[in-house]
């Protein structure tokens, strides 16, 4: 071989090590996060599936009434914001699953914070003293 063959054949062998090293570091740390994750009680979940999970409360788990109440008064707030809309659009713009907002729904009826006009899908919510009070 050349004189430059040999040059060119260290440089790829160090990069090569160089490279090695780094993939090996990154994978020992994505590794320490996890079991990090894991000792905390938090699944590591990646891909599609995060999103669903995020969102969903593990089975069995009840909600305190504390995260309810925000949830009702953010519920609530957006109603002011953008009266006449539909419990899917609000979900979506408050990023929380349509499930997860029944039971806000329900007790804002109920001490009469808002007033729905249609029925099923077709449900509108509007802020007491709103559009069809």
């Amino acid at each position: 071989m050349s004189d430059i063959e040999n040059q060119i054949a260290k440089r790829v062998d160090e990069f090569v090590a160089e490279l090695s090293g780094l993939l090996r570091k990154a994978a020992l740390q994505q590794a320490a996060d996890i079991l990090s994750e894991q000792a905390q009680g938090v699944a590591p979940v990646r891909g599609r599936r995060a999103r669903r999970v995020a969102r969903r409360a593990k089975k069995g788990n009840r909600r305190n009434s504390n995260e309810i109440d925000v949830l009702a008064n953010r519920l609530l707030s957006d109603i002011k914001a953008n009266p006449g809309r539909r419990v899917e659009e609000i979900g979506k713009d408050l990023g929380v699953a349509t499930r997860d907002l029944n039971l806000p729904v329900k007790k804002l009826l109920a001490s009469k914070a808002i007033s729905r006009k249609g029925q099923r899908r077709a449900t509108r919510y509007y802020p007491k003293g709103g559009k069809n009070n």
